[in-house]
């Protein structure tokens, strides 16, 4: 409320630019019912100061839930109604507040991977705003403002991807609060106060925190954006257009520029649901008065199916990368195995059989393949590689069902 008083009385030219340029909507708490467990839990606390107070884990009344977590299935009405709020009034940005971290985490540039259906306009605007906030606050003198984080920009799971998958602008915000109004001394673990590329005025050692303290980095923040806002509105209006424009675009070149859900299907019930939950969403969902026929598309024949057909070999270079993974340069065998893990594919090995042997068999799967090139360490390891080649594919199940979970990965196999 500090914030809209402000920008409602005062008469800096500071404030008057951000006020003649760019219409604040606010929403004190977007979760009530949490607010006032949260409120319970620190008078408890100031009754019982000398015990340990519980934390709020969850913060509804009628249901258990992280709202921060709802932006896709929408099964909150406090979801729903951000919404139709932030589709019915074209809302260029999105502004989250949160509580966790020293001192001010501009959670908005993100880390990787970003999913595809972010605009690189979005891209670009996330990196504007985060490092103009992080310049005008070392200016200021306030330590501990980062803008990088490991949060990824892949899942619109989030309360502020409601801004971004509908043309505007995600932002969010994470300041050192204290779960409640009393001042404490902070001390922090050496990672947190480490100067980094991204952190290069980090956080105090050790420090006394208070309410004050982080009501003056959130307002510092959001009045630095709403200034860079306010002077380059124009931009930012011309960004909107075509961010919404370009939406419509990318499906009509690329694709899919529609979904089709048949009439037959064995569960409608789960159909309707997912019909609910994409008209939530702003979606447009319409029914077909009569039966009709959809063109679809040949896939492009892969580079392998093409040699395969013009009666070429195909030899395999690096399919088991070499042997076991460590540090080289460029791609790095962490990196192979980074992709391993997130496809799982640990639930489709044999019983005790290595990583390595799992992928020589892999790669001898492919239909294509007349030929693979395997790096040796010793002659141990060559008869090793003998022996698991011996043992041929993969079944055919087993290799569909890796292709898959690569390819859900984001690793496309040939």
């Amino acid at each position: 409320m500090e914030l809209a008083y402000r920008l409602a009385v005062d008469e800096s030219p500071y404030i008057k630019a951000i006020r003649a340029n760019v219409i604040t909507m606010i929403t004190p708490v977007l979760e009530t019912d949490g607010r006032d467990r949260q409120v319970d839990v620190y008078k408890w606390h100031l009754a019982n100061p000398k015990e340990s107070w519980p934390p709020v884990v969850y913060w509804g009344k009628y249901v258990v839930h992280d709202n921060n977590r709802d932006a896709m299935a929408a099964t909150l009405a406090l979801t729903r109604n951000v919404i139709n709020f932030v589709v019915a009034q074209k809302v260029q940005v999105l502004h989250d507040l949160h509580e966790s971290v020293p001192y001010l985490y501009d959670n908005t540039v993100g880390d990787g991977p970003y999913n595809a259906w972010v605009d690189p306009i979005l891209t670009d605007e996330w990196q504007l705003l985060g490092w103009n906030n992080m310049s005008e606050m070392t200016k200021f003198g306030m330590p501990g403002a980062f803008a990088h984080g490991t949060f990824d920009t892949w899942s619109p799971g989030y309360l502020m991807f409601i801004g971004a998958m509908h043309n505007g602008i995600s932002r969010l915000y994470e300041t050192f609060g204290n779960a409640g109004a009393d001042t404490v001394e902070r001390k922090l673990q050496p990672n947190d106060y480490a100067r980094t590329w991204y952190k290069q005025n980090p956080p105090l050692p050790k420090t006394m925190w208070s309410q004050r303290n982080n009501n003056n980095y959130t307002l510092t923040g959001l009045l630095t954006a709403l200034s860079y806002f306010s002077d380059n509105n124009k931009l930012f209006l011309k960004n909107f257009y075509l961010k919404s424009k370009r939406s419509i675009l990318k499906p009509r070149v690329e694709g899919p520029a529609a979904y089709v859900l048949t009439a037959d299907d064995p569960r409608p019930g789960a159909q309707a649901e997912l019909l609910r939950v994409l008209q939530r969403q702003a979606v447009e969902v319409s029914r077909a008065t009569a039966a009709f026929s959809v063109e679809v598309p040949a896939k492009k024949a892969r580079p392998a199916d093409k040699a395969a057909e013009a009666g070429a070999g195909i030899i395999i270079r690096g399919g088991v990368a070499r042997g076991e993974p460590r540090k080289t340069a460029g791609r790095s065998r962490i990196d192979l195995w980074d992709i391993f893990d997130r496809a799982k594919l640990d639930e489709l090995r044999g019983p005790d059989e290595p990583r390595t042997s799992f992928l020589l068999r892999f790669t001898l799967s492919h239909p294509h393949c007349d030929t693979t090139i395997i790096g040796t360490l010793s002659p141990q390891h060559l008869n090793d590689n003998i022996a698991v080649a011996e043992k041929g594919p993969l079944p055919a199940d087993v290799y569909a069902e890796a292709k898959r979970r690569l390819d859900l990965a984001g690793e496309r196999v040939e």
